[in-house]
This record gives structure tokens, C-alpha cells and sequence, in this order.
């Protein structure tokens, strides 16, 4: 099945499954570039066909921030799999910056779903995303990581 499916799919869990998020909306030809929110037309296409384009954004709860998704689905192994998994990681360094600076108004997740993506490959990903504001994660721990982030948040553990 098509990519586009499954983001359908993972949009409707978003507002239909995620406990108190706002704002839903599938933004088009938007990309994060060293932790600027970019539109297309502001980018050159060499540098706009490197990474991807942000799938959704929402709010959560009462936080300022806004959370950008970017979501892959990939069920299994194979050629044309590593490739996904590949724009995953330029995805994530396209978003990075030179420097452990980024922007506190914006939490850019890394959603990734299916059996392609094992324990392993999932670390492999979260060692390219390390800076404060990039998480990779599945669908199954997205709740769980902003009821986190929330109480840290709130708590002031995070983003100082």
C-alpha cells in the first residue's frame, strides 16, 4: 500500500487517538531546515529534495510549542525499505543545526511505523536525532512521550 494511506491512517489516529492535542492540520510543502520552518517555494529544489516535507503539525495540551511530524510506514526489509529509512535520517539532519542550538518553540518528531523498523533500526535513527527538540518514535509511544514532556515541561527539566 501507498505511503499516502498510511498518513491518512496516522492523521485520523492522531485526532482521534492522542488525548489532548489541538490544531491538527497536514501542512503543505513546509520543511524544517537547521531548525527554521521553511516553505518550498523559500528553498532551492536541490535542498528541498534532500529531506522530507512535514506530514502534520499539532499543539498539545496548553504548550506554546508546536510538535511537527514527520510519519513513515514501512512493513518490511528490503531495498527500496532502507531508502525510506534513509530519508528518515537525512530528514533529521536537515533538520538539525551545525551547533547544539535549536529552536524552543518547536519539537519535531520522527514517527516510524511497521516491522521494518526493529530495535535496532529505532536506534540507529535516535542516534542521528540528537538534539533536544528531535525525537524518533512509533505511534505506540507518541501519548506516552507528551504526557512525558508535558510533566517536564511543566517542571522546568526540559528544554532550558
Amino acid at each position: 500500500m501507498k505511503q499516502n494511506f498510511y498518513e491518512k491512517v496516522f492523521g485520523e489516529f492522531l485526532k482521534n487517538d492522542i488525548n489532548n492535542i489541538s490544531e491538527v492540520c497536514k501542512p503543505k510543502s513546509i520543511f524544517i531546515k537547521k531548525q527554521e520552518i521553511v516553505q518550498k517555494k523559500e528553498i532551492n529544489q536541490y535542498i528541498s529534495s534532500k529531506g522530507k516535507s512535514i506530514d502534520f503539525s499539532f499543539k498539545y495540551k496548553d504548550l506554546e510549542i508546536i510538535f511537527y511530524v514527520f510519519h513513515k510506514y514501512t512493513k518490511e526489509s528490503g531495498g527500496s525499505q532502507d531508502n525510506q529509512k534513509n530519508d528518515v535520517k537525512i530528514s533529521i539532519e536537515e533538520a538539525k543545526t551545525d551547533t547544539q542550538k535549536y529552536n524552543k518553540n518547536i519539537m519535531i518528531l520522527f514517527i516510524c511505523d511497521g516491522d521494518y523498523y526493529s530495535e535496532y533500526k529505532m536506534k540507529e535513527l535516535k542516534k542521528v536525532a540528537n538534539q533536544q527538540n528531535l525525537k524518533v518514535l512509533s505511534s505506540n509511544e507518541l501519548q506516552f512521550f507528551l504526557d512525558q514532556f508535558y510533566s517536564q515541561i511543566k517542571n522546568k527539566n526540559f528544554l532550558n
